[in-house]
C-alpha cells in the first residue's frame, strides 16, 4: 500500500510560555487570514523576544595532546531566542510559504546545487520520509570513497547567526523578491529581526514569582502576562520587583549591530538565503570545475577533491566567505587526506561530520556523542537518587528505590525516540552493524549507574 507523506503545514502549536497567550489548533481559521494580510503585518508591532542561555560542555584536544576527545572540557553557550505565539505564525508563514517557495523554485532549476545546501529543507529520501543529516553524513562519505585518493576539508563558520551582516541580508532578501525595496510587510519582519529587543526567562520567572521555568508546565501556565496592561506596566514599564524596564536590546559586536535571533521560526531560512550566492560560488569551482563535493549544513561546511585542487579551493573558500563578513573558525577547521589501496580507505585522521566520524571505510557516532549521552544518563540517575535519598531521610515512605521508568524510556531501548533509536536508525541508513556495537553495553551501563548510587546513598535495590 502506497504511502504519501504530507506536506509540513506553516501553521504549527507551540508549547512554551511567552508574553502572550498559546495558541491552539483551531486557532489558524482566524490567523491564516492575517498573516496573509501584507497590510496587517505591514502594521503588526511584534513583542519582544524571550531569551534563553543553553550550556552545552564540549571536549577540546590540546595542542600536541591525545587525539581523543576526553582531554579538556569546556562549555558552548548556544543563545536561544523565543517568539511570542503569534509573532511565530507570521515568521513561518512568510519563511514557507510566502519567501520559501520562491528560494525553492530558485534551487529546483538547479538541482545538483540543491543537494549542496542540506539543513532547514525537507529534502525527499523517498516517498515515505524526508532525508535527515544520517542521510546527508552518508552521500558525503560515500561521495569520498568513490572520488578514490582524495582531501577532505571541513569548515565551520564561526558565531554564524550572531554575526550576519543586515546589509547583506537586506540585499539577499531583495534580490530573493527581484526588487529593489523591501515591500512594507518584508521590511517590517526584517526590522523585527535586525533591531530585536528581548527579556532575559530568568527575569520573568523572577518578576511572576517562579522558582524554576519548570514550573510553568506543572502549573499549566499559559502565558506570563494576563492583558496587553500587565505587558506594559510590569514588562516593558518599571511597575515591577526591579522598578525598571525588562527590555533589553542587542549588543553591538565590534561598535556594529549585526546578526539575528537563533530560535525564530524564520531564521534558519535566512540564514540559508544568506549564503546562497556563496553556495553557488563554491558550487561552481568545486563541484563542475573539480568534479569534487561540496555540502553545507548551516555553518559546518564540508568539501571533497582531488590534492591538486587543495589550495586552490581553500584559498577560495576563505576568501569568499569574507566577502558575507563572516569568518571560518580556524580552529574548528579539520583536513584528512584519504587513499584506496586493494579497496580498502586509509586516512591520516578520521573526518567528523554532522556528529559521526569517518575513516575511509565506516562512520561511526562520534566519541564525544557518545560520552554526552553516557553523562547525560548519569546526571538523571543522580537526580532520582536524590529524591529517593530525601524521601529516605524524611521518612515519607518506605518505597525509596530509584525510580527506573523515566531512566530507562530516556536512555534505553525500552524507549523511542531517544539516543538509542536514534542509533539504531544510524545503522540502518549507513547499513553498517558496528554502529550498533558503539552502544551494545549501554543496559549494563545503565544498571551500573543506579547500583552505584544504591550503594552510595544506602537506598533498597530492587
Amino acid at each position: 500500500m502506497e504511502s504519501h507523506k504530507k506536506t509540513k503545514d506553516w501553521f504549527k502549536v507551540k508549547g512554551y510560555v511567552h508574553l502572550t497567550p498559546k495558541l491552539k489548533k483551531s486557532d489558524k481559521v482566524w490567523i491564516e487570514p492575517k498573516v496573509s494580510d501584507c497590510e496587517f503585518v505591514a502594521k503588526y508591532a511584534f513583542y519582544p523576544l524571550i531569551h534563553r542561555k543553553l550550556t552545552q560542555r564540549r571536549y577540546k584536544v590540546p595542542k600536541g595532546g591525545d587525539s581523543r576527545e576526553n582531554s579538556k572540557n569546556t562549555e558552548k553557550p548556544r543563545e536561544i531566542f523565543y517568539a511570542s505565539h503569534l509573532d511565530t505564525q507570521i515568521y513561518s508563514y512568510y519563511a514557507k510559504e510566502v519567501l520559501g517557495k520562491i528560494y525553492e523554485d530558485n534551487l529546483a532549476k538547479e538541482p545538483d546545487l540543491s543537494k549542496c545546501i542540506c539543513a532547514y529543507r525537507s529534502v525527499k529520501a523517498d516517498q515515505y520520509r524526508n532525508k535527515s543529516n544520517i542521510d546527508f553524513a552518508k552521500e558525503a562519505f560515500t561521495s569520498i570513497v568513490n572520488q578514490g585518493d582524495c582531501i577532505a576539508l571541513a569548515y565551520d563558520i564561526e558565531k554564524f547567526f550572531d554575526t550576519l551582516d543586515h546589509v547583506h541580508l537586506k540585499k539577499s532578501w531583495c534580490d530573493l523578491l527581484k526588487i529593489d525595496k523591501l515591500p512594507n510587510d518584508h521590511f517590517n519582519i526584517f526590522k523585527s529581526l535586525t533591531r530585536f529587543s528581548f527579556v532575559e526567562e530568568l527575569d520573568l520567572i523572577e518578576e511572576f514569582d517562579f522558582e524554576h521555568f519548570k514550573d510553568l508546565k506543572r502549573d499549566e501556565v499559559l502565558c506570563y502576562c494576563c492583558n496587553p496592561r500587565e505587558f506594559r506596566d510590569r514588562v516593558r514599564g518599571n511597575k515591577n520587583k526591579k522598578g525598571k524596564t525588562l527590555l533589553k536590546k542587542q549588543k553591538p559586536i565590534d561598535g556594529k549591530i549585526k546578526g539575528i535571533p537563533q530560535g525564530t521560526a524564520i531564521s534558519a531560512f535566512l540564514a540559508n538565503l544568506y549564503l546562497f550566492e556563496f553556495d553557488k560560488a563554491i558550487f561552481q569551482k568545486v563541484v563542475v570545475e573539480c568534479k569534487g563535493l561540496y555540502r553545507r549544513y548551516s555553518d559546518d561546511i564540508i568539501i571533497a577533491c582531488g590534492h591538486e585542487f587543495e589550495k586552490e579551493i581553500n584559498d577560495l573558500v576563505l576568501s569568499e566567505i569574507t566577502k558575507y563578513n563572516l569568518v571560518i573558525n580556524s580552529d574548528k577547521t579539520e583536513r584528512s587526506e584519504f587513499v584506496r589501496i586493494d579497496n580498502i580507505g586509509l586516512c591520516c585522521k578520521p573526518l567528523r561530520y554532522l556528529g559521526f566520524e569517518f575513516d575511509g571505510n565506516r562512520a561511526l557516532i562520534k566519541s564525544s556523542g557518545l560520552a554526552k549521552y553516557y553523562r547525560k544518563a548519569k546526571i538523571l540517575v543522580k537526580v532520582k537518587a536524590g529524591k529517593a535519598r530525601k524521601l529516605q531521610k524524611k521518612k515519607i515512605t518506605n518505597n525509596t528505590q530509584i525510580y527506573r521508568r523515566i531512566i530507562y524510556k530516556r536512555y534505553t531501548h525500552l524507549g523511542k525516540r531517544n539516543f538509542i533509536s536514534y542509533v539504531k536508525k544510524a545503522s540502518s541508513i549507513l547499513e553498517d552493524p558496528s554502529v550498533l556495537k558503539q552502544i551494545k553495553r549501554h543496559w549494563k551501563v545503565m544498571n551500573s549507574y543506579i547500583e552505584r548510587f544504591e550503594v552510595k546513598y544506602h537506598l533498597p535495590r530492587k
